[in-house]
């Protein structure tokens, strides 16, 4: 970083310092910092507690981190959307594949549902010898889902693409977790018929019915 002056200056960013006090240096050091922080962040000062004073030696060891948390508390609940909470991977285990499914959120699910029936409709014009049965398979769950259709392949591609744009519609109103990790979602794909319809079934998509009709 340079200054006004084109002076360099090397920043450290510590994301999680230690605010343990062992020497009178770092009293010196930390105490403004702590009492910066807190008049930054508005934390109202309160008369000090004896008893928690008189136990802070214990809380201290208590939590581990030589410090009380701060959070939660009645008056700081509005700072709490400010609080930094990481999130926790998801791990798919496809051992299972019912909890598999069930692990999806319903965006997930619809998300999931959607490119099953694009890569059935794409499908249409490259598998010649099952375009029979793909058209059937998407005329009949797209009529189950109350759109009205003609069984030709012409009429059902346009209804999916109707049906593509429902999914869309849900999936953004539903202001939830939707994306499946491309390697997750491939490999779903590359499924058999059997297996997919396990997920699926399993997902909690509520709004969409008769997923069967799409693998029998």
């Amino acid at each position: 970083m340079f200054d006004a002056d084109f002076h360099p200056w090397l920043l450290e960013v510590n994301t999680s310092p230690c605010m343990g006090v062992n020497e009178s240096l770092d009293y010196g050091l930390k105490a403004p910092l702590l009492s910066r922080t807190l008049s930054i962040i508005n934390i109202p000062h309160n008369k000090p507690n004896e008893k928690i004073i008189a136990l802070e030696d214990k809380m201290n060891e208590l939590t581990g981190s030589g410090f009380e948390r701060l959070y939660p508390s009645k008056f700081t609940a509005s700072l709490d959307s400010y609080l930094i909470k990481p999130k926790v991977k998801q791990i798919y285990d496809f051992s299972n594949l019912q909890h598999l499914g069930a692990s999806f959120t319903q965006s997930q699910g619809m998300s999931l549902l959607l490119h099953i029936i694009n890569e059935m409709e794409l499908n249409l014009d490259k598998q010649i010898r099952n375009v029979n049965l793909i058209t059937t398979r998407l005329y009949n769950f797209l009529s189950a889902q109350g759109l009205k259709t003609m069984k030709t392949v012409s009429s059902v591609r346009v209804s999916s693409k109707q049906y593509l744009s429902r999914l869309n519609k849900w999936i953004s109103e539903a202001n939830e977790e939707f994306l499946i990790p491309y390697d997750i979602r491939e490999k779903i794909l590359s499924m058999n018929m059997k297996d997919k319809l396990t997920i699926l079934s399993s997902c909690p998509i509520n709004k969409v019915k008769h997923i069967e009709y799409l693998f029998n």
